[in-house]
């Protein structure tokens, strides 16, 4: 366990707008993988504009991921469909928390999660406990990666912005990420530790709903800052003051862990290749040391 400490990709059907989607309906995977390309693009098999929601968990060969994003997900997806056509990873974007309650009601075989237990300072496997083995649903975390947070600020950070204590000024404009993200979870923590109220903070109300929604703000001059990965500050060439180290696990239910369709998807974790690491180093802000170890089972 790894505790909290001081301190656009192309990608296939992804969103980062959750409030489109309806909770995904249980595992059906007896269609082919255009039947949910189709359903994401909102079309029908005429081509015509669909009148259902898009179901992402419907297709054989369809790995579903959902909870948070990270762009480490994307290079996996790519890397996991170049060694392995008839596999393809999914993800929508809807925060760690949600991703784990889509495991408990088995609406997806993976949650990306980077929920900090505030009263353990240690990531994902407090709420895996409560969320998941408390309600019958074993599972498996599996180490991913480990990255940066910390605030994502405008190019020569002109506000100056270095720490928390900095959020209170009232010439500073924040953005905040949606409730159940881990983002916002970790946020939550460093205000409580400052003695900060969430209220003293200008923006804290305002929302989105990804690192890239965040960097979008921040860039476009409608907040000064926003907490989120250094990666995705890189990204959109702004600068990034860093926080915390953090834990991006992939909670695995054990129904699907020990599924063959997992097995390539697994198979990569514990071997990933240079190549791959070589992308997510590019990237800028995570450690891979790890990654494919057995966290709980």
């Amino acid at each position: 366990m790894v505790a909290a400490q001081a301190l656009q990709r192309r990608a296939r059907l992804v969103t980062s707008r959750p409030e489109l989607y309806p909770p995904i309906p249980g595992l059906q995977l007896d269609t082919t993988y255009a039947e949910v390309a189709r359903d994401e693009a909102g079309l029908t098999d005429s081509g015509a504009p669909a009148t259902t929601t898009p179901n992402l968990a419907r297709a054989a060969g369809v790995i579903v991921a959902v909870g948070s994003h990270d762009m480490t997900l994307d290079l996996l997806g790519d890397t996991l469909h170049a060694q392995n056509p008839a596999v393809t990873l999914v993800s929508a974007h809807v925060g760690s928390l949600q991703g784990l309650l889509a495991l408990q009601r088995n609406e997806a075989h993976v949650a990306g999660t980077h929920l900090l237990d505030a009263a353990t300072g240690t990531y994902n496997l407090g709420y895996v406990d409560r969320l998941l083995t408390a309600h019958g649903v074993a599972a498996v975390v599996v180490a991913f990666v480990r990255r940066i947070q910390g605030f994502i600020v405008a190019r020569g950070n002109p506000k100056d912005i270095r720490t928390v204590a900095d959020l209170v000024r009232p010439d500073v404009r924040c953005v905040n990420r949606q409730a159940g993200a881990g983002t916002r979870v970790l946020l939550d923590y460093e205000l409580a530790l400052a003695g900060i109220a969430p209220a003293q903070v200008r923006g804290y109300d305002h929302v989105e709903a990804s690192h890239v929604g965040v960097t979008a703000t921040v860039a476009s001059g409608k907040a000064d800052c926003g907490m989120g990965i250094e990666a995705a500050a890189r990204a959109r060439g702004l600068d990034f003051v860093p926080l915390a180290e953090e834990r991006y696990d992939l909670v695995i239910p054990r129904i699907h862990y020990e599924s063959p369709l997992l097995g390539p998807l697994l198979a990569l974790l514990r071997n990933p290749s240079r190549d791959f690491l070589a992308q997510v180093a590019a990237l800028g802000g995570y450690n891979t040391d790890g990654m494919g170890e057995i966290l709980a089972s």
